[in-house]
């Protein structure tokens, strides 16, 4: 089984207890607005990075991330934008057409700062929130996919304590 940390809009800071909630992920999904590259660096220190530029993206290394990019594990296929180029009325509508010739079972997403775990057909759209700490918002900055042989096992919303198997959601105290 592979753990996935996603992530997304840290605009150059890291939530302080990130190091924690990534804890035993083997790769993390950035979806873009990261930043700088200390962002990345103290990322990488936890699992690989698997990033995409965002608008807010300019330091140097930036302008080598792709906009768009797929990344497979175990079978499941990842779609990740940062999502400025879409309109934000109806970003969930244009997000499974920007993929749909990539065949994939995620897409990973950001910009709008709005968490999303939302499945539309055979497709799971995830966004992850704004994970800038220097902002006075709450910290939505962790989610982890555990994926297995082709199969999404378990989407975990770190902040909200809930855990969503086979499309039923429940409190980790009922698990």
């Amino acid at each position: 089984m592979t753990k996935i940390g996603i992530i997304s809009d840290t605009h150059g800071g890291l939530c302080p207890d990130i190091f924690r909630q990534f804890e035993g992920v083997q790769a993390i999904l950035h979806a873009g607005d990261i930043g700088n590259e200390d962002v990345l660096i103290e990322l990488e220190a936890i699992a690989p990075v698997y990033a995409v530029r965002g608008n807010v993206d300019f330091f140097g290394t930036a302008r080598m991330l792709p906009r768009k990019r797929i990344e497979t594990f175990e079978g499941v296929r990842f779609g990740m934008v940062h999502g400025d180029r879409f309109e934000r009325t109806s970003i969930y509508d244009q997000l499974i057409p920007y993929f749909a010739k990539d065949h994939v079972d995620v897409i990973v997403f950001g910009h709008t700062h709005e968490k999303t775990i939302k499945k539309e057909g055979n497709v799971w759209l995830i966004n992850p929130g704004a994970a800038d700490p220097r902002q006075n918002r709450e910290c939505n900055y962790a989610i982890v996919v555990d994926v297995h042989a082709g199969k999404i096992l378990k989407i975990h919303d770190l902040k909200l304590r809930k855990v969503e198997i086979n499309d039923y959601w429940f409190d980790e105290d009922d698990i």
